[in-house]
């Protein structure tokens, strides 16, 4: 008997890297020293949230993780 059935939709069903990295851009932008782009980002894939943040958000990761964690 199956007590659960999960879906694994990101990169299956939808697409939703672009939209992940866009909100990712959204939110650390304003404390790393200059606009992120998609590779900045995508530099960072491998690490947990903390550690994304830490690599390009400098000396303000601490503010910029409140809000990569807001979303």
């Amino acid at each position: 008997m199956f007590k659960i059935i999960a879906f694994d939709l990101d990169g299956t069903i939808a697409d939703t890297i672009p939209m992940c990295i866009k909100a990712f851009q959204n939110s650390v932008s304003p404390y790393a020293d200059h606009e992120l782009s998609r590779e900045d980002i995508l530099h960072t894939f491998g690490l947990n949230e903390i550690g994304m943040v830490k690599a390009v958000a400098g000396q303000n990761w601490e503010k910029a993780k409140k809000a990569v964690l807001s979303l």
